[in-house]
């Protein structure tokens, strides 16, 4: 008997050597399959990607203000995030990561010019969507 399953990379046979059972002793023996496939995990043909990407939110009503940066170009990634503490003061985080040393990320803190800001009081939804 032949079954085929579909991977990403093609569609392979999986392979039952095992024959149909004709007593009840090779009813409850489990069937094996091969479905290595030939791939080898880990092994890949093409460079690794390269890509930039930022976004920011900045909302006042919430005190919800951050940003994000990062960047790869092959097997190096950097990139930083900034955002607004609830006492007034802003966390920078910058990182590096690769390969051949890991993540590695600096931490700093920014102590704010402003005073620290209440959560907002109420509800997060406009008037009329609470009773949802």
């Amino acid at each position: 008997m032949q079954l085929f399953a579909h991977t990403p990379w093609s569609v392979c046979p999986i392979m039952s050597t095992i024959p149909l059972p004709n007593s009840a002793a090779e009813k409850k023996r489990p069937q094996m399959y091969d479905i290595n496939c030939g791939i080898q995990p880990g092994v890949f043909t093409s460079p690794p990607s390269a890509y930039k990407f930022d976004y920011s939110i900045h909302d006042p009503n919430t005190n919800d203000i951050k940003s994000q940066w990062e960047h790869r170009d092959g097997d190096l990634v950097k990139g930083a995030y900034k955002l607004l503490e609830p006492d007034g003061s802003t966390r920078l985080v910058e990182y590096t990561a690769d390969k051949d040393n890991g993540f590695h990320a600096t931490v700093t803190r920014e102590d704010g010019d402003r005073e620290p800001q209440e959560p907002p009081s109420g509800s997060a939804f406009p008037s009329g969507l609470d009773d949802y």
